[in-house]
Order: structure tokens, then C-alpha cells, then sequence
């Protein structure tokens, strides 16, 4: 199926995993980047695993898009609900 990628390497380190998770909260958390402020450390670990963080961010951004999508597709039934059910009750009496 996916001939040349080993999945088992997938995630297995934890420099891995810190350059996903922190492509993930960049994006998610509205506001500049974190990045200049982080630790020699982290940076290095970032830059190693750049691919790792890059996905991270497209991570980030689709739960973004689909959080507001899921805010403001609430919103409208909610208003929806108050016009078309409640209100005609309300009129009634």
C-alpha cells in the first residue's frame, strides 16, 4: 500500500514528537508563534525533525477550521431553533 515508507518508524522518537506537537499547538493557539522563545534544544529538535513539525501545522490548522466550522454551524442551529420553535410558542399565548 504505501511502498517505501516504514511505519514503524513513524513517531517513534520523542524529538519526533516534540516537533509534531508543537506544529500543532502553534496553529491551534491563536497568536504569534512560539518559536524564537523556545530552548536551544527545542529549536534543534524542531529543525531535525522540520517535516514532523510542518505536518504538525497542517494538523493544526484543519482542527482550527473545523472547530470554528463547528462553532458557527451551532451557532446557526441554535438560532435556528429559537426562531422556528421557540418564538412561534412564545407567540402563541
Amino acid at each position: 500500500m504505501l511502498k517505501g515508507i516504514n511505519l514503524k518508524e513513524f513517531l517513534s522518537d520523542f524529538k519526533e514528537w516534540h516537533a509534531l506537537v508543537f506544529g500543532v499547538c502553534e496553529t491551534m493557539c491563536p497568536g504569534e508563534p512560539r518559536y524564537p522563545k523556545m530552548t536551544d534544544e527545542l529549536k534543534e529538535q524542531i529543525e531535525t525533525e522540520s517535516h514532523y513539525y510542518r505536518f504538525g501545522r497542517v494538523i493544526g490548522y484543519i482542527s482550527r477550521v473545523l472547530f470554528i466550522a463547528g462553532v458557527v454551524i451551532g451557532t446557526a442551529a441554535g438560532i435556528m431553533a429559537v426562531i422556528f420553535w421557540i418564538l412561534p410558542l412564545l407567540l402563541r399565548q
